[in-house]
């Protein structure tokens, strides 16, 4: 059996940090390959990466090629999209912001 130390209420708010930061990742990833996925049957081809997606998204929400009726979607998906990157954004700055003020290695728990 392993016996682990108590963390200390600043550790486990950093421990919560990071695990949303993973699970925002997990969620824009997830978004991602959706809507890779619904461009796809549109005849939309885009990357697997974000920056690609990005720029290919946003084109073919004023193409042809996209249904009306699918364009609130779409629309809705980038919002999201945006939302995501700036919660991750907000996570990555607070955990360089307690990285920078506790400079032991032992404070800085991921």
């Amino acid at each position: 059996m392993r016996f682990v130390s108590l963390k200390s209420i600043d550790q486990q708010a950093m421990l919560a940090w990071h695990r949303s930061r993973s699970g925002f990742i997990v969620d824009r990833t997830a978004l991602l390959n959706r809507v890779r996925g619904l461009l796809a049957e549109f005849g939309v081809w885009i990357g697997r990466f974000q920056l690609g997606a990005d720029r290919a998204v946003a084109p073919a929400l004023g193409g042809p090629t996209i249904a009306e009726h699918f364009r609130p979607i779409l629309s809705s998906a980038l919002e999201h999209l945006r939302r995501l990157d700036q919660c991750i954004a907000d996570c990555d700055v607070r955990i360089h912001a307690h990285v920078r003020q506790n400079e032991s290695p032992s404070a800085c728990v991921k």
